[in-house]
């Protein structure tokens, strides 16, 4: 009875984690803002965007913790194991001509001190707190980016997988009408109505067709994995894309995107290049502040122990107090001109990256109207390539009812079929060069935000 109820549990058990695990695997399916959404909380590429965001974070604490007060206490202590000698003129000692050797000092030494300072100015720390914050903003346009990169990567992705099923149904759907046309050759030929070579004609199309999907299947098992890497999933787990193209189609307004406007200051890339520019400024103006002088205040404060015996905690004993307080002002007079050299070279950096942001302004305007035009292109190929699918198809279904009637020959058959899977390949290709330009443009004109 114990080993009944025992087994009952376990086979609780396992039916719970079977069902939890099946669960897991249905919930591995995404519309293409479910793959994209995923990737942006996974991503590898993203979380370390978002680690270097913080370290930005950090280092703005850092920059602004230099010009706050620093304390600092110190406790040394010290054991002479010999007494360091001086000689001293024996005239002290009504010695003329000689020295005297004298010992000063005690065995242990003891010294707990405190120090205080307050930078009050500098001008390379000022310049540093402007650079910090402008680093930060760096760091956040750069996981922009990031997101920006990873979001096109994956929607390239999604798409592909699509654009390869598609294919794939095509030729499931052309092998399936072939394999009942052999049957019925097959049937033919038995009766002697078709020659031999009509059969085989049949069979090295149909070898051929499977050695087409063969390939589109390794194509979209490719694609899948390259998919899972994109969002972050470990490649040994299934998952499963959710739309097809005719959804991912009717959610696309191609007129829109080919006639929204072009922001320049909405660029990533161009604003990177902004910040990069303003970080050069400061690094100029950081060159520039070290002609100023620096001035900060301290205070310190030390008790000083001196015993011939180590009883620095008994208490009676004398402990002597040193207090002071000071500024420190340090005023650069001459570096042999180091100094002015820096300052000509941080010059020339910032010139090298106004003429990048100048380069870049244009490259990005070219750009878009590139991509635009490659768009307006491609939805023009793919409307012509329905159009002649259809048409290619309407005269590869007649054929093969002429063919089955007798009227049409092997060799028209096979022209027509030819035809038909032409068009459809080039379909197929218009189709995923449109997405792609399409998706390209979406980039530049900063889409995916």
């Amino acid at each position: 009875m114990k080993q009944l109820k025992f087994l009952s549990i376990i086979i609780i058990i396992g039916g719970t984690l079977f069902i939890k695990q099946t669960f897991a695997q249905e919930n591995l399916k995404f519309t293409l803002d479910e793959a994209r959404n995923y990737a942006l909380q996974n991503n590898y590429d993203i979380k370390n965007a978002i680690i270097d965001k913080e370290i930005a974070q950090k280092k703005i604490w850092e920059t602004t913790a230099i010009g706050l007060p620093q304390i600092e206490s110190k406790l040394e202590y010290s054991n002479f194991l010999k007494i360091p000698t001086q000689l001293i003129p024996g005239d002290f000692f009504q010695k003329p001509g000689e020295f005297v050797e004298v010992q000063f000092g005690t065995k242990h030494n003891a010294t707990a001190s405190i120090t205080a300072s307050q930078l009050i100015f500098n001008g390379s720390y000022i310049v540093g707190l402007q650079t910090a914050k402008t680093f930060l903003s760096l760091s956040e346009q750069q996981l922009q980016k990031t997101k920006r990169d990873i979001k096109e990567s994956i929607t390239e992705t999604y798409y592909n997988i699509l654009v390869a099923g598609d294919s794939k149904e095509i030729l499931d759907s052309t092998i399936y009408n072939l394999q009942k046309i052999k049957y019925e050759i097959n049937e033919m030929y038995k009766e002697g109505f078709v020659e031999e070579t009509d059969v085989d004609q049949i069979n090295l199309s149909l070898i051929n067709l499977k050695n087409s999907l063969n390939s589109v299947n390794r194509q979209i098992e490719i694609a899948y994995n390259l998919l899972k890497f994109q969002m972050g999933i470990d490649l040994s787990k299934k998952i499963e894309v959710t739309q097809n193209l005719d959804e991912i189609l009717e959610e696309i307004n191609f007129d829109a995107i080919i006639g929204q406007k072009f922001v320049l200051a909405n660029n990533l890339d161009f604003k990177l290049l902004t910040t990069r520019e303003n970080l050069l400024q400061l690094s100029l103006k950081n060159e520039k502040s070290k002609f100023l002088p620096s001035l900060a205040a301290f205070y310190s404060h030390s008790q000083n122990a001196l015993r011939e015996e180590f009883n620095f905690i008994k208490s009676g004993e004398s402990w002597f107090p040193t207090t002071l307080i000071g500024v420190n002002l340090s005023l650069p007079i001459f570096s042999s001109g180091m100094k002015r050299a820096k300052v000509n070279q941080a010059k020339l950096d910032l010139e090298k990256i106004q003429n990048s942001k100048l380069q870049a302004e244009q490259g990005l305007k070219l750009e878009v109207s590139q991509a635009r035009a490659t768009l307006i292109s491609s939805f023009d190929n793919y409307r012509n390539a329905i159009d002649n699918v259809n048409l290619s198809k309407k005269i590869y279904d007649k054929t093969i009812i002429k063919y089955s009637e007798g009227v049409a020959t092997s060799t028209e058959l096979t022209q027509e079929r030819n035809q038909y899977l032409n068009n459809e390949s080039n379909y197929i290709s218009t189709l995923s060069i449109l997405l792609n330009a399409k998706n390209k443009l979406d980039k530049v004109l900063n889409n995916y935000n």
